[in-house]
């Protein structure tokens, strides 16, 4: 911030920046004490804004070392009663012909102040929450009638972004070029004495930090075009077969599509809340479907 904009903040104001949900598309509301979806650009991806707020929550707090099972839904989850994250649990049964099975269950952890410990806490083995989640994809399947459509909107979207990219990939070439002739033009002026080398220098320094802003910035515009088509391919498959291919993924993977599906998966019994990522809350509201269109608003799924 004080490099490439010249603006000095405190600390507190980057905290309160980092925790405002606003950027991904949320908005608080202080009569009802909920957030709400708003129709603003949504400036930061949730699943970046929910690590954040991990990486927040971590600070100042010893290090805990995962022994055992490698538990592929860690931290993934929350409770919806309380609000506490839904804990991964090894436990392990010795049978008659002396083999032994490790088996992982999750559950709430039950330590919030304020809501404090609920009885009614379900225990789900990681099998039975596979196939909780394997029901998002299932959920979200758009039926073969309605490929067409996603098709077009896919086209129409990918025409839109093209001439976004250019115009800016335009903007920021010919910005680059303005500030290169003012430092030849102000080498000229040092040249002919018109400025002394020490002017020289500073205007110079100023211009080269501005080209190198404008630089990063369509280097920025290069992995956004690159992520547009991982993304638009990863939204067919998706569309198409999500369940399965969550199914079948390793456990890594596994979470991987569940970061593509949405964000701030929330636990109630034996049913997953999730809230759409992007573009499927998009498509959600597009789409004249009553699979897409269920749930608590067009951009959350329950499921179980």
């Amino acid at each position: 911030m004080k490099t490439d904009y010249g603006v000095d903040m405190p600390w507190s104001s980057f905290g309160t920046i980092l925790k405002n949900r606003f950027y991904i598309g949320e908005i608080y509301d202080k009569a009802t004490d909920n957030y709400y979806q708003h129709h603003y650009e949504q400036f930061v991806p949730y699943e970046l804004f929910w690590q954040v707020q991990d990486v927040i929550a971590g600070h100042g707090k010893k290090k805990i070392k995962y022994k055992g099972l490698p538990f592929t839904y860690r931290g993934l989850l929350h409770c919806k009663k309380c609000g506490c994250a839904i804990t991964p649990e090894a436990k392990h049964k010795k049978q008659k012909n002396g083999n032994k099975h490790s088996y992982a269950y999750y559950h709430c952890t039950g330590k919030s102040k304020a809501y404090g410990k609920h009885k009614d806490t379900e225990w789900l083995e990681e099998k039975e929450l596979d196939s909780i989640l394997a029901q998002l994809f299932d959920d979200c399947k758009i039926p073969a009638s309605e490929l067409p459509r996603l098709e077009q909107t896919l086209k129409e979207a990918h025409g839109g972004k093209v001439t976004f990219n250019k115009e800016q990939v335009k903007y920021h070439n010919t910005e680059i070029g303005k500030l290169q002739n003012r430092i030849e033009v102000a080498y000229e002026d040092k040249c002919d004495g018109s400025i002394t080398q020490s002017e020289y220098d500073k205007k110079r320094a100023k211009w080269r930090q501005q080209q190198k802003l404008h630089e990063r910035k369509l280097a920025r515009l290069s992995q956004v075009d690159e992520q547009y088509y991982v993304t638009v391919a990863y939204l067919l498959e998706i569309a198409t077969r999500g369940s399965e291919l969550f199914k079948l993924a390793e456990p890594n993977e596994k979470r991987e599509l569940i970061g593509l599906l949405g964000q701030n998966l929330l636990l109630d019994g034996k049913n997953v809340q999730i809230t759409l990522y992007k573009p499927f809350d998009t498509l959600a509201s597009c789409l004249d479907s009553s699979i897409w269109l269920r749930g608590l608003d067009s951009n959350q799924r329950p499921s179980g």
